[in-house]
């Protein structure tokens, strides 16, 4: 009986190792029951690293966006991401979409991380953790460094001049991909890409200038030099001026026979712009146009002292201040006659002397067309070649330079009485001309060096020519209506041209 109940007490006397079997049966199928351990069954939160991709480089200090996504199963809810590098924590998001912004992240090779949590009533948190993400972060690109050697700050040269422009440059982490010469900070001069860095700057003009180079390395990095200030000054020099028949500037070429400026005659009215650079030497300013003219580039007109003249009209676009005295035309220049009259004052002057001339023809006796054909010889004798040189001043009632006075009033008295006695048109003119000159304000008698000189030494000479009083003109009207009557009872029946 005792043995019937240890075979029983022994499960019902089936052997050892069959026992042990059957516990662990019984176990396994109990822990099915339950839920099988997390190393056992399918984990319910997954969690995947989705930026930065893997092997991505940054440039140091860098800014980088971290994201992952994040599920969860079987009830359970995802509860926060954190993103990690290595073991250190960078940041966590509780929200979906997962993210976190890592900022200033300095030079280094990264494993980064997340790790997602997932929760749900009475069960233990679960936890995964995504795949690593390998990024670089570099160093960041170091500047390059230049200086500009040459010229020495505070340098002066002669203008034009030429100018050595040199500079350093180099690059701790690349190299120099070039060095570039500037003036004013954005007027370039030149960019070299290969050592030695340097240029020569030519013809450069009268001023002040502040130089500095610039270096850009292999990345783009760039750095601008200390400024250095030089002065070219401006050198006096030598130039000739060639003019025509008229005193009008057609040619200037400097002291080695070089033509620095140049305007030709293809427009007698002065329409045609000049060449500024003929040779290459540079831009050459020359303001002087027709005689008396000077050229105002803002508006194009040439400025003739009283009044602008327009070439591109061949016209004075005011009236002439001398009235019906210049002509029946108070807007036209030189009568329409440029390649024989000038107007420096803007006056048309010569057609005062014919009309002191045909008023005082009338009475004396001297037919009509003689007195136009007189007047005619007498306004043109200022414009006879030689005529207005100083050494024919005495033929105006003027002085030669260091002439005695008294010896010019002989000498002018003597022109008039060898024109009379030509007997001819134009000796009557030219005598008129001489005799007409003396009433003149600006004449008698004084000093005269040339055209030129009347504009600096004398500038009211030709305006008071222009501007006789009524005492002055009837003077001379006068004294040109004895003179006629003279020629006429002289000469009648024996004038030839």
């Amino acid at each position: 009986m005792n043995a019937t109940k240890k075979q029983a007490g022994m499960g019902g006397g089936l052997p050892g190792s069959i026992r042990r079997l059957t516990w662990a049966v019984t176990g396994m199928l109990f822990l099915i029951a339950a839920g099988l351990p997390q190393a056992w069954a399918a984990s319910p939160v997954t969690v995947t690293l989705t930026a930065p991709p893997n092997g991505s480089t940054y440039a140091a200090p860098a800014t980088i966006t971290l994201t992952a996504t994040a599920t969860a199963t079987q009830g359970y809810k995802v509860s926060k991401v954190e993103f990690f590098h290595g073991t250190t924590l960078i940041g966590t998001d509780t929200k979906s979409p997962y993210s976190v912004t890592w900022n200033n992240v300095q030079p280094g090779n990264y494993a980064l991380t997340a790790k997602a949590t997932a929760v749900k009533k009475k069960s233990p948190n679960q936890i995964a953790t995504s795949s690593p993400v390998s990024i670089t972060v570099n160093a960041p690109n170091a500047p390059p460094t230049v200086s500009l050697t040459s010229p020495p700050n505070g340098a002066s040269f002669n203008a034009p001049a030429s100018v050595t422009l040199a500079a350093t440059a180099s690059d701790t982490d690349g190299s120099i991909q070039k060095v570039e010469f500037f003036h004013g900070g954005t007027n370039l001069i030149a960019t070299v890409s290969a050592p030695p860095y340097t240029f020569d700057w030519q013809n450069v003009q009268a001023g002040g200038y502040t130089l500095t180079a610039v270096a850009t390395d292999n990345l783009g990095g760039a750095t601008i030099s200390s400024p250095v200030s030089i002065t070219v000054n401006a050198v006096a020099a030598l130039y000739f001026i060639h003019t025509d028949h008229l005193n009008t500037p057609r040619l200037i070429t400097n002291g080695a026979g070089q033509t620095a400026w140049r305007w030709d005659n293809t427009d007698p009215f002065g329409g045609n712009p000049p060449d500024e650079n003929p040779s290459g030497l540079g831009n050459f300013t020359c303001n002087l146009r027709l005689p008396g003219q000077y050229f105002d580039r803002e508006t194009n007109l040439h400025y003739n002292y009283f009044r602008d003249y327009d070439p591109s009209i061949g016209r004075y676009i005011q009236s002439d201040p001398i009235g019906l005295d210049g002509g029946i035309n108070t807007y036209a220049y030189v009568a329409n006659d440029p390649m024989r009259q000038v107007d420096p004052m803007g006056l048309f002057l010569s057609p005062v002397h014919g009309s002191m001339t045909l008023e005082a023809a009338q009475g004396t006796g001297l037919s009509t067309g003689m007195a136009w054909q007189v007047a005619k010889d007498n306004m043109n004798f200022d414009f006879v070649s030689g005529s207005q040189s100083s050494e024919l001043a005495n033929n105006h009632a003027m002085t030669r330079p260091g002439q005695d006075p008294n010896q010019a009033r002989e000498y002018w008295k003597s022109f008039i009485e060898y024109q009379i006695r030509q007997c001819t048109a134009k000796g009557l003119g030219w005598a008129l001309h001489a005799v007409q000159d003396s009433y003149a304000g600006g004449h008698n008698f004084k000093s005269y060096g040339g055209p030129g000189s009347l504009l600096i030494n004398d500038p009211m000479h030709l305006v008071n020519d222009a501007f006789p009083s009524a005492q002055r003109r009837a003077g001379a009207v006068e004294a040109s209506r004895q003179l006629i009557k003279r020629w006429v009872v002289k000469c009648t029946n024996s004038c030839t041209r």
